[in-house]
């Protein structure tokens, strides 16, 4: 366990302040397998989540609908078309494509579902209940987003916006995403486990980051 959150943390830190960003994709691919063999070590696939893939599409799938809908719904209220506009959604097609298809599904979504609903929670889980290892895994997803949004994301722009650059708007954006991702993290252990497959809260974290990136892209457009 020890082992996993430190190679997660130097990941964390080497992907935000050391290397460029083209390493992105590759490194999180490298961090989510070696994450995987370690959890290996003393669990089963299946105790990680590596199984019962139609029960997991189908809760995915439901959950990808749902989602892709609220979003694009939410651009119809002023706030949220705000937050749209406020994204940095690139500037070409092809820019989009990679980000939406590759750079997030492959080096976000990925690991952090193998590590923060997959491999930490059935760690935890070992020592403890699935509640609470549910609630420690959140706790450091939302820490693991500590450090992008501290380098500025569209949250923390957008609250500087309201409140003023400096610290207080970008303390505002950090907390806001904090709280959120925790919050967020909790319910997809739910359904990781609700459904027994990692697959399910792969395809809901999908929805919220490459559906939200591609609708930020078509409304700046």
């Amino acid at each position: 366990m020890v082992v996993v959150l430190a190679l997660l943390a130097v990941a964390n830190v080497a992907e935000n302040q050391v290397l460029a960003g083209w390493v992105y994709v590759p490194l999180n691919l490298a961090v989510a397998g070696v994450v995987v063999l370690l959890g290996r070590r003393v669990m089963s696939l299946q105790e990680m989540g590596f199984a019962n893939w139609r029960s997991g599409a189908v809760w995915g799938g439901v959950q990808f609908a749902v989602i892709s809908v609220m979003l694009s719904v939410a651009i119809l209220v002023p706030v949220f078309d705000e937050l749209f506009r406020n994204r940095n959604a690139g500037e070409s097609t092809l820019q989009w494509f990679y980000i939406a298809f590759i750079r997030i599904p492959l080096g976000t979504v990925l690991l952090e579902e193998v590590a923060f609903r997959g491999v930490l929670p059935a760690l935890f889980a070992r020592k403890g209940s699935v509640i609470g290892s549910s609630f420690l895994a959140s706790m450091w997803f939302a820490l693991w987003r500590v450090l992008p949004e501290v380098h500025g994301s569209h949250a923390t722009s957008t609250a500087e916006r309201w409140l003023g650059q400096g610290i207080v708007g970008t303390t505002a954006g950090v907390i806001w995403v904090v709280i959120g991702t925790f919050l967020g993290g909790l319910f997809w252990c739910f359904v990781r486990y609700r459904s027994g497959s990692l697959l399910s809260s792969f395809l809901g974290h999908l929805a919220t980051t490459s559906m939200a990136y591609t609708i930020a892209f078509a409304v700046s457009r």
